[in-house]
């Protein structure tokens, strides 16, 4: 064997080590990455789980493929699989307003009544709650960044019934006391003059 021979083997080596070298840090680079995309689908998934905000995600033709426990609670179902495929724009508590502007690739926010014996009527699944709730619901198409593909829908959905009982009150209360002070003024013996001065 020669000195040439020996050479181009030697120099072979090195680029093999070099090669060699260069894939395991793209494996490396590769294996890194991976660990931070679990860790990120980790958070989410938490934030999905333990979000008191009730969490509904569709797939683009609006059938239902997840919600989180607030989202079950809310709506009275013990178990996903009894709510899985459910259809979205076939929802008779979504104003059809509502629908049509999803339709059109727009975010929609609403508050609503949402009645119970409609799903009962209409057979969409089973719920143990009954009556009416109102909620403040949010829906997000999920597109790509050209903004031209639907991969699905966000949906966060707010039980404010307790708001909405209290601003009832208040109201009321509100307009009782007015009547009363109408009635006081209506009632008394003497004038009452007002003046505006400016």
């Amino acid at each position: 064997m020669g000195f040439k021979a020996l050479l181009d083997r030697e120099e072979i080596s090195e680029k093999i080590k070099e090669i060699i070298h260069r894939e395991l840090s793209k494996i490396e680079q590769i294996k890194l990455e991976r660990d931070e995309l679990r860790k990120n689908a980790d958070f989410f998934k938490t934030i999905f789980d333990e979000s008191p905000i009730g969490i509904e995600i569709y797939d683009s033709a609006g059938l239902l493929v997840n919600a989180n426990n607030a989202c079950l609670n809310i709506f009275g179902v013990s178990d996903i699989q009894d709510v899985r495929g459910f259809k979205l724009l076939e929802d008779p508590n979504v104003p059809e307003k509502m629908k049509n502007k999803l339709i059109n690739g727009e975010t929609i926010r609403f508050e609503t009544a949402f009645d119970f014996d409609k799903v009962k009527d209409f057979q969409l699944y089973e719920t143990s709650k009954s009556g009416i709730i109102h909620i403040d619901v949010l829906i997000t198409p999920l597109k790509t960044d050209d903004d031209l593909t639907l991969h699905g829908y966000l949906v966060q959905v707010q039980d404010i019934t307790a708001r909405k009982k209290v601003i009832e009150g208040l109201t009321k209360s509100e307009e009782k006391t007015k009547q009363k002070y109408q009635m006081l003024v209506e009632n008394m013996d003497t004038g009452v003059f007002l003046q505006d001065i400016n």
